[in-house]
């Protein structure tokens, strides 16, 4: 017997590891790849280098971060549904 939250959080999950990829996925996270020398104009190619890999890695931090909150919230869902079991025993 599943659990209404349950079926709530897991669905929830779902949605932030999907959001996770498609932060992972997004064009910002190959931008690094266009960011040679010639690549720039002006004194400081290499403080835009050295920004853009800083956001880049908040970026993964913040995909890591959803992953982990749906981890906890299928977590949940797992002990809703287990609660709602031993309830239906009795």
């Amino acid at each position: 017997m599943s659990h209404a939250a349950a079926d709530h959080y897991r669905r929830r999950a779902r949605r932030l590891r999907s959001l996770a990829l498609r932060i992972e996925h997004s064009f910002a996270m190959q931008l690094d790849s266009f960011a040679g020398d010639d690549t720039w104009r002006g004194r400081r190619p290499g403080l835009c280098r050295t920004t853009l890999r800083s956001n880049q890695r908040q970026l993964h931090h913040a995909a890591d971060q959803l992953r982990w909150q749906a981890f906890l919230f299928d977590r949940r869902a797992d002990q809703l549904d287990a609660a709602a079991a031993l309830a239906a025993r009795f």
